[in-house]
C-alpha cells in the first residue's frame, strides 16, 4: 500500500493536483488561466495493432509496450520542455503550458522545440519498430495553441471526478492536430502571430493551422518529474482516479501490461459553443452516467474537440463484462440521446463492438487507462456521421435492446470509421 500514493499520483494531471492546496477547486468550479497548449496523436497505432492482435496475449503485450515506447518519450518531453501532461487522448496527449511566467511568445516557442523534439524522437521510433512488425509505421501528430482555458472537475461515477480542460485555444488545437499532416509541427493562427520569422513563408493569413520549423532546443529543468504529494492529499486524489484504476491500485496492479479485449465503444457528442462547453458538460455528465450505470458501462474521458464535447464509455472491460454488451451499449446511447433531447441538447452517438487494446499508457510521470484500436476509430467516425441521432454496427445475430427499432442502425457504416 506504500506505493499507492505515488501511482495515483502519475493519473492525475499537475495542474490540478497543484490546485489540491489551501482551496481546492470544488466540482463543477471553473478555473481560467492563460496557456500554451499541445495536441500530439500517434497515427498508425491501429494498423500495427491489427498486426499484433493475430498473436494473441502475446500480442497484447507487444502492442502495450509498443505504444508505451512511443508515448513515453512524448510525456518525457513535455515535461523537459517545461509542459505539463493534462489529458491522454487514446494514443494520444493534450499538454499546457499553464499560467507562463517567461510570456507567451516565449513559451509558444519552447511549446513548438518541444514539438520538434517528439517528432525527432517518433523518427527515431518509427525507423527501429516497424521494420520488424512489417507494418506502417507510425507516425505523429503535433499542433500548438494559446489563449484562455478553463478546469472544471465534473463529477462521475462513485464520487469519482474527471478533470475537463475546455476553452477556444483547446478546440483550436485539436482542430489544428486533427488537420495537420503527420511528421510535422503546425501552430493555429493565434499561435503563428507569436512566433515572428518561424512560419511558413508561403502560408496565408487565414484560419487554417500553419506548418512551422524550427530546431529542438536544449531541455529546461523539468518542474513536474518526480512530483511528490503529501499523504493527506490522499483521499483527493483518490476522488481524481477512476474507479477501475484506483481498484486496480489498491491490490498491488499499478504496472498491469494490458490486454487486447473484445469491447463496445460508445462516442457522444454534445454541440456546444466555444466557453460553454463545462456547464454543457455537468448536464451531460448527469445524463450519461445514470444510464451507464444502469447498463453497466463503465466512462472512459471526456474531452473537447472542435466540434464540442465528447464523451467515451466502454462496455466490456475488467469486472464490467456482459455477454450481451453490444446490445447495453446500444441500449445505453438510445437512453442518452432521448435524455438529452429531452433537455433540448443536440446529441450525435456513435457504437460499435470489437477488439481494443485496453490498459495504461504512458510512463511513471503522467499515464491514463485507455483503449485503443479500430473498434474505437470506428465509433468515432460513426458518431461525426450521425446527425442528431445514434449510429452502430448492428452484426448478424446480436439482439437489440427492448423497445429499440432496427432504422436506428446501418451495417455499411463501418467503412466510415478506418484510421486515416
Amino acid at each position: 500500500m506504500r506505493h499507492v500514493l505515488p501511482d495515483l499520483l502519475s493519473y492525475v494531471p499537475a495542474t490540478v493536483v497543484d490546485g489540491l492546496g489551501e482551496r481546492p477547486l470544488a466540482p463543477g468550479e471553473r478555473d481560467c488561466f492563460a496557456a500554451v497548449v499541445l495536441f500530439a496523436d500517434l497515427a498508425g497505432s491501429t494498423a500495427v495493432g491489427e498486426v499484433l492482435a493475430r498473436h494473441g496475449s502475446i500480442g497484447a503485450e507487444a502492442l502495450s509496450g509498443l505504444l508505451n515506447a512511443y508515448i513515453s518519450p512524448v510525456v518525457a518531453a513535455v515535461h523537459a520542455h517545461g509542459g505539463q501532461v493534462a489529458k491522454f487522448t487514446g494514443d494520444g496527449l493534450l499538454a499546457l503550458w499553464p499560467r507562463p511566467s517567461e510570456g507567451l511568445a516565449d513559451t509558444v516557442r519552447r511549446a513548438a522545440q518541444c514539438g520538434a523534439a517528439i517528432q525527432a524522437t517518433v523518427a527515431q521510433l518509427a525507423r527501429a519498430e516497424t521494420t520488424a512488425l512489417g507494418a506502417t509505421p507510425m507516425t505523429m501528430r503535433i499542433a500548438i495553441g494559446c489563449g484562455e482555458v478553463t478546469l472544471t472537475l465534473v463529477a462521475t461515477e462513485a464520487d469519482h471526478l474527471e478533470p475537463l480542460f475546455a476553452g477556444t485555444a483547446v478546440r483550436e488545437t485539436a482542430a489544428a492536430c486533427s488537420a495537420g499532416e503527420p511528421g510535422s509541427v503546425f501552430v493555429t493562427a493565434a499561435a503563428h502571430r507569436l512566433l515572428d520569422g518561424l512560419h511558413d513563408a508561403n502560408a496565408s493569413e487565414s484560419a487554417l493551422p500553419r506548418r512551422v520549423e524550427i530546431v529542438a532546443a536544449p531541455e529546461t529543468r523539468s518542474t513536474v518529474r518526480g512530483r511528490k504529494a503529501p499523504a493527506e492529499l490522499g483521499d483527493a486524489l483518490r476522488r481524481l482516479v477512476p474507479a477501475l484504476v484506483a481498484e486496480s491500485l489498491a491490490v498491488g496492479q499499478a504496472d498491469w501490461l494490458g490486454e487486447l479485449r473484445r469491447i463496445s465503444a460508445l462516442f457522444v457528442n454534445v454541440a456546444t459553443s466555444p466557453g460553454a462547453e463545462a456547464p454543457a458538460a455537468l448536464r451531460a455528465a448527469t445524463i450519461i452516467q445514470a444510464a451507464l450505470e444502469r447498463y453497466g458501462g463503465a466512462l472512459a474521458r471526456i474531452g473537447v474537440e472542435e466540434k464540442g464535447l465528447v464523451f467515451l464509455a466502454v462496455f466490456g472491460v475488467a469486472a464490467r463484462t456482459h455477454e450481451d454488451d453490444p446490445a447495453r451499449a446500444v441500449g445505453a446511447a438510445l437512453e442518452i440521446h432521448q435524455c438529452l433531447a429531452a433537455t433540448a441538447v443536440q446529441g450525435r452517438l456513435g457504437v460499435a463492438t470489437g477488439r481494443a487494446y485496453c490498459g495504461a499508457l504512458g510512463n511513471p510521470d503522467a499515464r491514463e487507462y485507455t483503449v485503443v484500436g479500430d473498434v474505437v476509430n470506428v465509433a468515432a467516425r460513426l458518431m461525426q456521421a450521425a446527425a442528431g441521432g445514434v449510429l452502430s454496427i448492428r452484426r448478424r445475430g446480436d439482439s437489440l435492446p427492448n423497445g429499440s427499432r432496427s432504422r436506428n442502425f446501418r451495417r455499411s457504416s463501418r467503412r466510415v470509421g478506418r484510421s486515416r
